[in-house]
């Protein structure tokens, strides 16, 4: 059986950020044409984040995700959210609302690792920023993506990410609507 302290040790935290010019009420259809940040790791390319010699372009693809990770020793959910997003994409603290927290996924892996999720809007840019993943060694590639995309399928998304979206969209877009 597994002991409380190796449990705790499995979670993970994660944050989606959404950004909107003017944030104003949304109708569900507005709000799923709302940008998102997608990032590809190495290790959706099947690389380990220290091995160089094979080529990212001869792997298979397994899906983009959100800037997350794991909980530091003596940090908490919220700070590691923020540190993970500024890792994996170049956004700092003072670039991000917290909208709420918005519950977790369990990662598809043999782990059955939770995420626990926050919400985000993107503040004080009148345009898309450009992501710039300061952990290069194990981020290839930070972009934006829609809502709608994502959940049309028209983004390869890791399938617990797709779940989350089709499962709670509803909630997400009424706590962004709540703020």
């Amino acid at each position: 059986m597994e002991s409380q302290t190796e449990h705790v040790r499995l979670h993970s935290t994660g944050g989606i950020v959404i950004w909107v010019r003017e944030h104003e009420k949304q109708d569900r259809e507005q709000f799923l044409q709302n940008p998102v940040i997608l990032v590809r790791g190495r290790k959706s390319m099947g690389l380990d984040k220290h091995d160089f010699t094979k080529n990212a372009t001869n792997t298979e693809f397994r899906g983009y995700s959100f800037p997350k990770g794991h909980i530091e020793a003596n940090e908490s959910e919220i700070d590691a959210t923020y540190r993970e997003i500024w890792e994996e994409a170049g956004l700092v603290k003072d670039q991000l609302e917290l909208v709420s927290k918005i519950g977790y996924l369990v990662k598809s892996d043999r782990s059955n690792r939770q995420v626990h999720l926050y919400l985000f809007r993107l503040v004080n840019h009148d345009e898309l920023p450009v992501l710039k993943p300061i952990l290069t060694d194990e981020i290839l590639e930070a972009r934006w993506s829609s809502i709608q995309d994502i959940i049309e399928g028209k983004v390869k998304v890791k399938s617990e990410l797709l779940s989350f979206f089709k499962n709670n969209l509803d909630q997400i877009h009424q706590e962004w609507n709540s703020q």
